[in-house]
C-alpha cells in the first residue's frame, strides 16, 4: 500500500513539472498584452550607477517625463476692433468703405451679451443678394441673432456707402448702434478725442438728411448730435440776433429752439418775430394750416406783420424755476434701461410753462 501512494505521488509531481514547462515555452499570441513578465533563464540588467558623466542625462530624462505638456503657442485671441472713419474691410466678400463700425468675434455689453453692431464675419451669410427695402430685422436687431439674408442686405447697405435711401430703416439702426457705443462708452475716457466725436456727429447728421422720413431716426439721431455738441448750442445761446436756423416738426419743441426761448426768458427779453415764427413752425401744440406749407413765403410775411401788430417788440415769456436739461435714451438695446442727462446750466425750462393753454401759446396761435 504505501508503495502504490509514494508511485502517484511521483506521477503528480512529473504531471505539474511537464504543465510548467508547457505553459513557459507556450509563444505568445499577436496583438497580445504583454504582461512584462521576465522569462525564466534571462539574464537580469545590471542597475545603472549614477557617474559625474551620466547623472546630467539621468536627471533630465527624469524632469521630461514627470512634468506636465505645455500647451501648444497659440497667437491671442481676435476678439474685436473698431474701423476707423476712412478705412475699409472685406466682410463675405463685400467691400465697406469709410470704416466707422466693429469688426471681430467677441465685444461684449455691460449685460454680458453681444454688441447689437458688432459684425462677426465667421456668422452665415446668404450669397444671393438681398433685396434691401424689405424688413428682415425684428426691432431691437443684433448682427450675431439676424437671419443671413438679413446679414447680407445689411452689408450691402453698408458696401454702397450708406447711402440707399430705399433701404429699411432697422439697417440703419444696426450701424447707428456701433456710432453710440464708440461716442458713449470707448471715447469717453479716451483724452483728446474730440475729432472722431465730430467724425460721428458728422456722419449722424449726413443719416439724417438721407432717412428723415422715418420719424424714429430722425429723434434719436437728433438727441444724440444734441447730447454731443451741448458744449457748441450753449455757446452759441446768446447769439440771439441771428435768425434762427429750421427744424424739422417733432413731437416736442427743438432742443436749439428751447435754449433760445429760455435765454430770452431768462433775461427778461422779448421774443423776436423770427424766433416766434420758428417756434410756432416747430411746437407740437400749435396748429398750422394746410397754406402755411403751401404757401411758405406769403405765409411768413403775413406772420412777421400780424405777431409785431399784436405783441408789439414781442412776447414776455414768464421764468420757470425748473431748468432745462437734456436727456438721452440710447437707442441700442446695448444701452437698454440706461438714460443719459446733462444739465444746461441756469437756463429755465420754457416748456414746463407754456402748456396748450397758457398766455403764450394761446397768443402765438392766434397769430398763426
Amino acid at each position: 500500500l504505501a508503495g502504490g501512494i509514494l508511485a502517484l505521488l511521483l506521477w503528480v509531481i512529473k504531471l505539474f513539472a511537464a504543465r510548467k514547462q508547457s505553459t513557459t515555452a507556450r509563444p505568445t499570441p499577436a496583438g497580445s498584452q504583454n504582461t512584462g513578465a521576465i522569462p525564466l533563464g534571462t539574464p537580469r540588467a545590471r542597475p545603472v550607477v549614477p557617474t559625474a558623466d551620466t547623472t546630467a542625462v539621468v536627471s533630465s530624462t527624469w524632469a521630461v517625463a514627470r512634468s506636465i505638456p505645455s500647451p501648444p503657442s497659440r497667437e491671442p485671441a481676435y476678439k474685436s476692433r473698431w474701423i476707423p472713419c476712412g478705412e475699409s474691410v472685406d466682410v463675405a466678400g463685400m467691400s465697406i468703405p469709410n470704416g466707422m463700425l466693429y469688426v471681430g468675434l467677441s465685444l461684449p455689453t455691460a449685460q454680458g451679451r453681444q454688441e447689437p453692431a458688432l459684425i462677426n464675419p465667421n456668422l452665415p451669410v446668404s450669397r444671393q443678394p438681398v433685396d434691401i427695402s424689405q424688413r428682415q430685422m425684428q426691432y431691437w436687431p443684433s448682427y450675431s441673432e439676424i437671419s443671413p439674408d438679413a446679414r447680407r442686405a445689411y452689408l450691402q447697405w453698408l458696401s454702397t456707402g450708406r447711402t440707399d435711401q430705399s433701404a429699411d430703416i432697422g439697417y440703419v439702426f444696426l450701424f447707428f448702434y456701433g456710432l453710440e457705443r464708440r461716442a458713449l462708452i470707448d471715447l469717453e475716457s479716451i483724452s483728446g478725442a474730440q475729432e472722431e466725436v465730430q467724425s460721428i456727429v458728422t456722419e449722424v447728421r449726413r443719416l439724417l438728411s438721407l432717412y428723415s422720413g422715418s420719424g424714429s431716426f430722425c429723434r434719436y439721431g437728433t438727441t444724440f448730435v444734441n447730447y454731443l455738441t451741448i458744449d457748441e448750442l450753449l455757446k452759441n445761446s446768446n447769439d440771439l440776433d441771428s435768425s434762427p436756423d429750421g427744424e424739422r416738426r417733432s413731437y416736442e419743441l427743438p432742443l436749439k429752439l428751447r435754449i433760445a426761448l429760455g435765454t430770452f426768458a431768462a433775461a427778461k427779453k422779448p421774443v423776436p418775430a423770427a424766433w416766434a415764427l420758428r417756434w410756432a413752425l416747430s411746437d407740437p401744440n400749435i396748429v398750422c394750416r394746410t397754406a402755411v406749407v403751401r404757401c411758405k413765403d406769403e405765409f411768413e410775411r403775413l406772420f412777421y406783420h400780424r405777431y409785431t401788430d399784436q405783441n408789439g417788440e414781442g412776447l414776455l415769456l414768464p421764468q420757470n424755476n425748473k431748468k432745462l436739461q437734456l436727456t438721452y435714451r440710447p437707442a441700442s438695446s446695448a444701452f437698454l434701461g440706461t438714460q443719459l442727462s446733462k444739465a444746461l446750466g441756469d437756463i429755465p425750462d420754457i416748456v414746463a410753462v407754456t402748456g396748450p393753454l397758457t398766455g403764450p401759446l394761446k397768443k402765438l396761435q392766434k397769430v398763426v
